[in-house]
């Protein structure tokens, strides 16, 4: 063993001259790529060597816990209501070892029952390297969880955007916690920068918050210039902008005018944001 080992390292450093010929940057990312796979690599043994030791134990496991161990989602969703000391650790391994993407989602839906919180962490760490419908139910089951550990790990996923499921699940959960000011800030950033169905999200957060988040959003309608940012915003103060009446309808009449002058807009875009800027002041002078 130890001279196949041996023999391996020598044809690497046998091999050193013909890299010399490539350019710094293809290096460069040769290096990169293989710290990469080395990281992710080790990752998935340790988490796979784990759902191993569980099969090695396998005489003592129920057969319930047996068919979740293997990814049956009926059994799975059972073992999650059910008492058994080892659910956690079945349905983490399934959801971090199991190859099918439909698999993991239900892992993820079964995670969510148990009442454990080291599932917070796992649910976390799984939504900021996944993506799509498996990372999206991760935020939906952390904004039920209703744990404040979950607020960083919705947050970050809201910055890194990985795509626009994950984004509009994380915006939409992160209004079922208590606002402070980072969360808001966030929300706000997304509502401007945003694809349309994560600044919809974010904006029915916003909603959710109420006054706590009324002065961020009458301090972005006077600066914002994207589409979608102020069209949310506008319609965000229409609905609770009577916690402010009076500086919500200055905000929007200076927005309004301020609109008439973007020429980043064209003319049918420019005309339905003044509309809905003119809607808003309305109803909130009939309030």
């Amino acid at each position: 063993m130890l001279e196949k080992v041996g023999e391996f390292f020598k044809q690497i450093f046998d091999s050193y001259h013909v890299m010399e010929a490539f350019p710094a940057w293809f290096k460069g990312v040769c290096v990169v790529s293989t710290l990469y796979l080395l990281a992710f690599g080790g990752m998935f043994i340790f988490y796979y060597s784990k759902a191993a030791a569980l099969l090695k134990t396998s005489a003592v496991l129920s057969a319930l816990e047996k068919e979740a161990l293997f990814g049956d989602a009926k059994a799975m969703l059972e073992l999650s209501f059910s008492e058994s000391p080892r659910s956690f650790d079945i349905l983490s391994s399934v959801l971090r070892t199991n190859p099918q993407e439909e698999v993991r989602q239900q892992a993820v839906f079964a995670l969510a029952n148990i009442k454990d919180r080291r599932k917070v962490d796992v649910l976390g760490e799984t939504l900021v390297a996944e993506k799509w419908l498996v990372a999206g139910s991760c935020a939906e089951a952390l904004g039920r969880s209703g744990d404040p550990r979950a607020i960083p790990y919705l947050l970050k996923a809201l910055d890194l955007r990985i795509d626009w499921v994950v984004a509009q699940k994380s915006a939409a959960a992160l209004g079922n916690f208590e606002p402070n000011a980072t969360i808001v800030q966030t929300l706000i950033r997304a509502m401007n920068e945003g694809e349309s169905f994560e600044a919809e999200a974010a904006k029915q957060s916003l909603v959710k918050y109420g006054s706590f988040s009324l002065p961020y959003l009458i301090n972005d309608l006077n600066t914002s210039t994207s589409v979608d940012g102020l069209s949310e915003g506008i319609h965000a103060i229409r609905l609770i902008g009577t916690a402010d009446a009076a500086a919500s309808i200055t905000s929007l009449e200076n927005t309004r005018a301020r609109i008439s002058t973007l020429n980043s807009f064209d003319e049918k875009v420019r005309k339905q944001l003044m509309e809905d800027c003119d809607r808003a002041i309305d109803d909130l002078r009939q309030k």
